[in-house]
């Protein structure tokens, strides 16, 4: 039996069996004064926090700060990673988590795009053939001149590349495909052509279905086109890539890069959501066809002085009378626009041209060319009326009118640019077709 006050030893130190701390802080204090600096192992934050309790704050903060003064490691701090620089320039988080997936999406939607435009273009071809209303018998015998037929086939061609060239691209891969397309479109007519001829005439359902077969060969070669550019593409990203701070991948999450190779993604993407948002209608393209149907080349109709109309030009005349105030009032006006042309079946051309216009006006929306004649009444205080013929034209495409009349020159300039006979010509919203 132990009696007590005896000594035991234990790891070197003599204590009583009847002196033992009375609670864990005493202990801790004991330890402190027995053996000061003392040296700590802990085994991590929860024994830190049970020896923070044991002590009390004010020990276990003099115990901190005599360690670090002494020198003594008294607690292993965890280090930390120094942050990382952002990069400066140009950022840009994107859907996938992989640069190359979000290329390729891009891509994808820039491909369905190029199929979408020429769907409506062959839609736009489509809806004209139903407002011509061709009979079989009169395909077979509506006929163009081999050099007429030629020119409107090309210019069809040229007006629907055209659009697609206004695809913004990046860099070399994306613009080899416009040539190309053009290019696939106008072999596939010529190649339908040499089986099409007919003594130097062609017949219309002939030429339409070599226009159906330049579209879709263009949609197919444009598109086989722009796929296979897929690696030229990457190929360009990757230089830009190369030049650009690390992309931060997202490992499950949206990927961000940095530098030339955000701009280069960026434009991209740019460059597919401008060609979505701004492809044509099937109204437009069915606009097109018509004005290069109309616009056959051939004079039509004696206008004066051994002049005649192109085929395709809009006109109307009007009746002024600019009274002794110098105010202008137009006093008659045809009420519709006479669209000339000899191409077959002029009343139906024009049915297309408004069909396909809308509500669209006639003088500002139809790219035809147009002529404007003015009879002019111009009544002058204390003198005679002034009787004055004026013609005024627009180019194709134009947005001007101006003065083709011979004569009094300032009065035609005049008439060109009053709101009041602007304003009346605006107003006319009906086209018939004529070949006189």
């Amino acid at each position: 039996m132990k009696q007590p006050g005896r000594q035991v030893r234990q790891d070197g130190r003599s204590v009583r069996n009847g002196q033992r701390a009375s609670s864990p802080t005493q202990a801790a204090n004991e330890g402190v004064e027995r053996s000061w600096p003392p040296r700590i192992a802990l085994t991590g934050d929860y024994a830190l926090g049970r020896l923070q309790r044991a002590m009390g704050n004010q020990a276990f903060g003099k115990l901190l700060r005599e360690a670090g003064k002494d020198g003594v490691a008294a607690v292993q701090r965890q280090r930390r990673r120094a942050p990382t620089a952002a990069p400066t320039g140009p950022s840009l988080q994107l859907i996938r988590d992989e640069p190359d997936e979000e290329i390729r999406d891009i891509h994808n939607n820039f491909h369905r795009q190029i199929g979408y435009f020429h769907d409506r273009w062959a839609n736009g071809l489509a809806a004209f053939l139903t407002t011509m209303q061709f009979s079989s018998a009169q395909e077979a015998e509506a006929r163009f001149d081999e050099a007429i037929a030629a020119a409107v086939a090309e210019g069809l061609l040229d007006l629907g590349i055209s659009l697609v060239g206004q695809i913004p691209v990046v860099g070399q891969a994306t613009s080899a495909v416009l040539s190309i397309a053009k290019a696939a479109g106008k072999a596939a007519f010529e190649e339908a052509e040499r089986s099409s001829r007919a003594g130097g005439e062609r017949q219309v359902a002939v030429y339409v279905n070599r226009l159906r077969t330049a579209i879709q060969r263009s949609k197919e070669e444009m598109g086989n086109t722009h796929e296979t550019s897929f690696a030229r593409l990457l190929a360009e990203y990757r230089s830009a890539e190369a030049a650009s701070p690390q992309a931060q991948l997202g490992e499950g999450r949206p990927a961000v890069v940095f530098g030339p190779a955000a701009t280069w993604i960026t434009r991209y993407r740019q460059a597919a959501e401008t060609f979505a948002s701004s492809l044509p209608p099937e109204s437009r393209f069915q606009q097109l066809i018509t004005e290069r149907f109309a616009l056959t080349g051939e004079p039509v109709g004696y206008v004066t002085q051994g002049t005649f109309r192109g085929s395709g030009t809009l006109s109307i005349s009007m009746e002024v009378r600019i009274d002794s105030r110098g105010q202008w009032h137009v006093e008659d006006i045809d009420d519709h626009w006479t669209l000339g042309t000899s191409a077959p079946n002029p009343e139906r051309v024009a049915q297309n041209l408004l069909d396909s216009l809308g509500d669209f006006p006639i003088l500002t929306h139809a790219n035809l060319p147009k002529r404007i004649s003015i009879e002019i009444e111009n009544e002058q205080p204390g003198a005679a009326i002034q009787e004055t013929s004026v013609v005024l034209v627009m180019p194709i495409g134009g947005r001007e009118l101006f003065v083709r009349s011979r004569g009094d020159r300032s009065i035609g300039l005049a008439a060109a640019r009053n709101p009041t006979v602007a304003l009346r010509l605006l107003d006319v919203t009906d086209i018939e077709g004529s070949s006189d």
